[in-house]
């Protein structure tokens, strides 16, 4: 969940004078000569007195949703600022959410959704947000699908395993709505919404826990996002559609924590985060932008 890149820069070299006296010197020389030699056996020069270079680090904490393409756009903005390391911290945004309430030393915050991140600006601990991104749902089932599922409406069946997010998790909050609609759409079965949630099997804390119990056929469906399809075990599901009329779009927001002590490189991230080489990043691992 931690990509750590940091390296120990050399520690400073010490250096030690001796002084030999010599007998057939006069006191006045050696005076002289001790005068000369005081400054090289005294403190270190400036420069090797002074700390020692090391990286800057800068922690983002960021949805789980994001670690394939966030760990990229960490690698991108490193390579563009020399001597800086990006620490990626990714969990369900609820739980980033609670850390940073908790006071948590970082920097950057970026949310799976609009109403975690409302709730820390509101609270004066995130200052600047702004959406960088956008994520569909769509329902995943086991490569193989042994259970047979063809459509959404087949969540309703009895005896289908349904694995999501829980309610306080941004996919969570979002599949339950598209239980809600879905229900709604022509052709759905009486009591859809009822019979889908009868079927839920498990509640992840976060996105990925999802991807990787269909993945390990621990489940016959679940709902996700549509990025989570360009993950190592998301490329190994099989996709059913959720038809626009139905599904849920998240808005993804990212800003700068007020208790951060690298305020303007984080602002920095942030603009990167928000600019065309990101966002092509971003497309890349599923996401719309804006």
């Amino acid at each position: 969940m931690t990509a750590n890149r940091t390296g120990a820069p050399p520690g400073p070299t010490s250096y030690i004078c001796l002084v030999r006296p010599f007998a057939l010197l006069s006191r006045r020389l050696l005076t002289g000569l001790a005068i000369l030699l005081l400054p090289a056996c005294g403190a270190a020069s400036p420069a090797a007195s002074g700390p020692s270079p090391q990286s800057r680090i800068l922690t983002v904490l960021a949805a789980a949703s994001l670690s394939g393409a966030f760990t990229q756009i960490g690698h991108r903005f490193e390579q563009a600022h020399p001597g800086v390391t990006v620490r990626l911290s990714f969990a369900g945004s609820q739980v980033l959410v609670t850390e940073i309430e908790n006071g948590i030393p970082a920097d950057v915050f970026a949310s799976a959704d609009a109403v975690h991140m409302a709730q820390v600006t509101g609270e004066g601990k995130v200052t600047g947000a702004t959406v960088f991104a956008h994520n569909r749902l769509v329902v995943v089932t086991p490569r193989d699908n042994p259970a047979n599922l063809k459509t959404p409406f087949d969540l309703a069946r009895s005896g289908i395993r349904l694995d999501v997010a829980a309610p306080a998790v941004p996919a969570g909050a979002s599949a339950q709505k598209a239980i809600d609609r879905l229900a709604q759409q022509p052709g759905a079965p009486a009591g859809f919404a009822a019979a889908v949630r009868h079927n839920i099997v498990s509640e992840e804390d976060n996105v990925e826990a999802v991807v990787t119990r269909l993945y390990l056929g621990e489940a016959d469906a679940g709902i996700v996002y549509v990025s989570d399809l360009k993950t190592p075990n998301g490329r190994n599901l099989h996709l059913i559609a959720i038809a626009d009329a139905a599904n849920v779009v998240n808005s993804y927001p990212i800003g700068v924590l007020a208790s951060s002590t690298k305020a303007a490189l984080a602002r920095q991230f942030v603009a990167y985060v928000t600019g065309p080489e990101a966002g092509r990043i971003l497309r890349d691992a599923g996401f719309l932008t804006p």
